[in-house]
């Protein structure tokens, strides 16, 4: 199937995605790309999805939507026995709160230039990764992300932001008042770190972060050290530095200037394993998930993507 699968999800950004399908339609459109469009209409339609595509031919994909788009999308692709994960295209026109996959990229928010991108097939091929955490509900599961995940009080922030979703607030507004508001009541846990089978850290974790691409929270930069293609998974580890030290090194997060951060430490490894003497909550790709143990692993050149550029 030569055709381009879109896959759009119209609540992302808080439904701004819904407001702007049509107009990125027609680019697509006009652009001359043959493309067939899907809707998904609650969490993890996309993965199903996706699948369903696959099993009709296609291999050329278009996300629409957010990170969490973007990762459904993915999650979808790679549960296909018997087919080389390159023969996959994936292309993210972003419309989504965060965006921050498509910074990791290297794709504009700017949908004419997404577009564009798409048009010209520049494409690169990017590591992904393999989380195993617990559930809710107690059980072990496995997921794919392509961008960041975090634990700690940066899904803690994540998952205060996710009910305010489910309750009806809408807005990118929430992510950063939740930065606040977790400020009071979230409390660090000691931590154990396992990086290729050596304990490397064991202290009060304030966040963690395990990142193939550097960006999360909407522009944040906590994994600076990230490269999408060597092989790796970049960690970093930052420890109780109290509600000071995030205040004030908030604009430090912004440029990834957080090398000389008391109590920051940048790692690197193929495999981490993650325990909390108290659950810490976990998410990817901006979706809440679950919560310790958490299991990584790298899939080294797993993913062919749509690039301005290599």
């Amino acid at each position: 199937m030569d055709d381009w699968f879109v896959i759009a999800n119209p609540v992302a950004g808080g439904s701004k995605c819904a407001r702007m399908l049509p107009e990125i339609l027609e680019l697509l459109t006009r652009s001359g790309i043959s493309f067939k469009k899907a809707i998904s209409e609650k969490r993890e339609h996309a993965v199903n999805l996706a699948h369903e595509a696959v099993k009709k031919g296609y291999r050329k994909f278009i996300s629409i939507g957010g990170d969490g788009t973007a990762n459904e999308v993915v999650n979808g692709l790679k549960i296909h026995d018997g087919i080389d994960p390159l023969d996959f295209t994936l292309a993210l026109i972003p419309a989504g709160s965060g965006n921050d996959w498509g910074r990791s990229v290297g794709i504009s928010a700017e949908h004419e230039s997404a577009v564009m991108a798409i048009k010209k097939g520049i494409t690169g091929i990017q590591d992904i990764c393999k989380a195993k955490f617990r559930t809710i509900h107690g059980k072990m599961a496995e997921k794919l992300f392509v961008n960041v995940a975090g634990a700690g009080y940066d899904a803690d922030v994540l998952f205060r932001t996710e009910r305010m979703k489910q309750a009806g607030r809408r807005g990118s507004w929430l992510y950063f008042y939740n930065i606040f508001t977790s400020l009071f009541s979230y409390k660090p846990s000691l931590t154990t770190v396992r990086i290729d089978g050596l304990e490397v850290i064991r202290e009060k974790a304030l966040s963690v972060n395990i990142g193939i691409g550097r960006y999360n929270g909407g522009g944040l930069m906590q994994v600076p050290h990230a490269l999408l293609d060597d092989g790796n998974i970049a960690f970093t580890f930052i420890g109780d530095i109290g509600k000071f030290g995030i205040i004030s090194n908030l604009s430090r997060l912004k440029t990834g200037n957080i090398q000389g951060i008391k109590k920051v430490q940048l790692l690197k490894g193929k495999k981490i394993e993650i325990n909390s003497e108290s659950p810490m909550l976990f998410e990817a790709d901006g979706e809440a998930l679950g919560e310790t143990p958490l299991y990584f692993e790298v899939v080294p050149g797993a993913l062919r993507v749509i690039k301005t550029q290599y």
